[in-house]
């Protein structure tokens, strides 16, 4: 039965960047629910931890899981107390009450910390070479399907057939001409800001806490996925990037003596980097143009990690901010517990400023419009902020805080973990204000479990004794 639960949840892992790439392992087939295909088969996962730990009457649980557990029921409580003071002054909108437009929130929060448990669980019967191992295949498989859709984006003949009949035949990847109309490559997903999901949380913090772990041969594997990155010309894979380049240079610096010995350089790079990307933005925003003789590799990186988060033209910024704005204001009005997480959009209509009204995003209109019911509050730390208030963010420091204490104290046995988190967790926190959910975001709930690893099963070679050499 372990061996089974163990090739389960590395399945779970391995389908991680999978999202909706995998028709026939779709929930929303089978139940109704529209999920990912990693979410499908960590539901499996549990029935069967939860039917053999019945069996065998025993389970552990961890002091950071006890605390989290509270944590969610007083978040889901506070939710539902503002459902009940806001019912009779909000009422019925698109179908939704108060109560409706929380309930799936809170049935989600108490997924995530079943998920996180879960996760602890497992540490027990995985070790941290095991999760290499599937860290591995996610490289080489996001790297195959990257630079293949880069040579589709280059019409480049014999690979383009070849890709379509895979991709329209068994609907595994996106069609080109999907890739085509959107002008970028998507790798595994339907749009190019979810490559910032696996890529941004999994892969890259992966490779950089190998180096920091004085593994150079990473250093490679992280150049060769640059091209990929480039041309997913995403805003928030850009944001997240510089975000692990940032927190891997702090960290390398204090933790490895090789980098340490570079330390002056590290900081002069980084400086150099936000002194060209701030004088970039200062001339476009003075110019209000680009000038024609830019590199268009330059207008890209320009565009998509400095301009498009102010661009009034683009839809897509039009409805992230739309839920950002919305957020904020909700807060303003309702600081203490918040609005009730799932309650924002019963003021998106007034909150939102002309210029997004008529941006003309098809998805602020279906928010308008009732199409989407009543809207969300978007990316997860406005949402927890303005959903839950002065005493979520109370509650999210506290569970920050004690991850810390635990992180600190099992940092040798948590490796390259202990660096995977803390870059993986800041770049979450970071591309959270304007891009990244929480909901179906199994990358980031695995990396919000590892604080709770610090008893993993140790790898053969760990459990060697250890000789001197004299």
């Amino acid at each position: 039965m372990e061996k089974l639960q163990k090739n389960i949840y590395m399945l779970y892992i391995f389908l991680f960047p999978m999202l909706y790439m995998l028709p026939v392992l779709q929930p929303s087939i089978i139940t109704g629910i529209n999920s990912s295909n990693s979410s499908f088969v960590l539901l499996i996962g549990m029935m069967i931890f939860f039917v053999s730990t019945i069996k065998k009457g025993e389970i552990t649980i961890h002091p950071l899981a006890i605390y989290l557990f509270f944590m969610v029921a007083a978040m889901d409580l506070s939710s539902l107390f503002m459902s009940i003071l806001l019912y009779e002054d909000f009422g019925t909108l698109w179908g939704e009450n108060t109560f409706r437009a929380i309930i799936g929130d809170c049935i989600y929060y108490i997924f995530v910390f079943l998920t996180i448990f879960y996760n602890y669980q497992m540490s027990k019967i995985v070790t941290k070479l095991d999760l290499e191992k599937v860290f591995k295949l996610i490289y080489i498989l996001l790297l195959i399907v990257g630079y293949w859709q880069i040579a589709v984006y280059f019409r480049i003949p014999g690979l383009t057939q070849i890709y379509d009949l895979i991709a329209i035949k068994t609907g595994l990847l996106c069609p080109s001409s999907m890739l085509y109309n959107v002008g970028r490559i998507t790798i595994t997903g339907t749009e190019p800001g979810s490559s910032s999901m696996f890529y941004g949380l999994l892969i890259i913090p992966y490779i950089l806490a190998k180096i920091i772990k004085n593994e150079r041969k990473y250093i490679k594997y992280l150049i060769l996925i640059l091209p990929i990155i480039y041309f997913t010309q995403s805003s928030t894979m850009y944001i997240v990037f510089v975000v692990n380049l940032v927190v891997f240079a702090f960290l390398g610096m204090r933790d490895n003596e090789s980098i340490k010995r570079y330390k002056k350089l590290f900081i002069s790079f980084l400086a150099l980097a936000l002194s060209a990307l701030l004088v970039t933005f200062m001339i476009s925003v003075l110019q209000n143009k680009t000038n024609d003789e830019e590199s268009s590799f330059m207008k890209t990186i320009n565009y998509f990690l400095v301009e498009k988060l102010t661009d009034e033209g683009n839809m897509s910024t039009a409805m992230r901010m739309s839920t950002v704005t919305n957020d904020i204001k909700c807060l303003y009005k309702y600081p203490i517990l918040g609005i009730g997480n799932g309650n924002q959009g019963f003021h998106f209509n007034e909150n939102i400023p002309d210029w997004i009204r008529y941006s003309g995003s098809p998805e602020v209109n279906d928010a308008l419009t009732g199409k989407i019911k009543v809207v969300s509050g978007g990316p997860f730390l406005m949402a927890f902020i303005s959903g839950y208030g002065i005493l979520g963010v109370i509650l999210l420091l506290i569970y920050i805080i004690k991850s810390n204490i635990e992180l600190k104290k099992n940092k040798g046995n948590l490796g390259y973990l202990y660096y995977m988190y803390h870059i993986s967790i800041i770049s979450f926190l970071v591309g959270s204000v304007v891009g990244f959910g929480l909901i179906e975001n199994q990358v980031a709930i695995f990396i919000l479990s590892i604080p709770l690893f610090g008893n993993m099963l140790k790898d053969k070679q760990e459990l060697l004794p250890k000789t001197e050499i004299s």
